[in-house]
């Protein structure tokens, strides 16, 4: 199977909320990996491809936005889920940016070290 992101995805262990835009419940998340487009996360909130979702993480700075499922495997009680970023706000996108840019060079830094 041919990856077909364009952006490198970084492994992160952020705290992270979802929410349902038609739900006011809060779940909360353990985000697996990220980058400028999407991420991976483990949840107990019940998600299925094709579905927006709200999302928040803490990172520094945090970011929140909306998002689609584009995969979802359910074990148990928990939902894996891969989303897309579909929705980002000035302010939360150049907050991503950021986010990424230090993982980036996080990232640079250990392998030059090694």
């Amino acid at each position: 199977m041919i990856d077909k992101r364009v952006f490198d995805r970084y492994r992160v262990n952020f705290k992270c909320y979802v929410a349902f835009p038609e739900d006011v419940r809060i779940y909360e998340a353990q985000l697996l990996d990220l980058s400028l487009t999407g991420m991976r996360l483990v949840t107990e909130a019940p998600l299925s491809p094709g579905k927006i979702i709200n999302f928040s993480f803490t990172s520094n700075p945090p970011v929140k936005g909306k998002a689609r499922v584009a995969w979802c495997n359910q074990k148990g009680k928990e939902y894996m889920a891969g989303l897309e970023i579909i929705e980002l706000s000035d302010r939360f996108r150049e907050a991503l940016q950021k986010v990424i840019n230090d993982l980036t060079l996080q990232n640079l830094t250990d392998s030059y070290c090694r």
